[in-house]
């Protein structure tokens, strides 16, 4: 299992919530993966920045999935200078 998803699995989350999570990981994953090219430790880098926020945000308990999801993708196009 790659980090990223090791790091959201490693969390205390009941297991309905870690599948979500890890449903989130993949889904923001899809949407901003072009922008990391192919270098495989700048991609493992992203992935696993991207893996702490949407945990950070998940521990919250403020937001709803769609708001980790719209979060998490606005954070990782901002750190690539992108702000599709």
């Amino acid at each position: 299992m790659p980090k990223a998803r090791q790091m959201i699995f490693g969390t205390t989350f009941d297991p309905e919530a870690l599948s979500m999570l890890a449903e989130l990981f993949d889904e923001v994953w899809t949407s901003v993966a072009s922008l990391y090219g192919d270098d495989r430790r700048s991609i493992e880098e992203a992935r696993t920045r991207l893996a702490t926020i949407i945990i950070e945000l998940a521990k919250d308990r403020q937001f709803s999935p769609l708001e980790i999801a719209r979060t998490a993708a606005r954070h990782m196009r901002e750190k690539t200078g992108d702000r599709v």
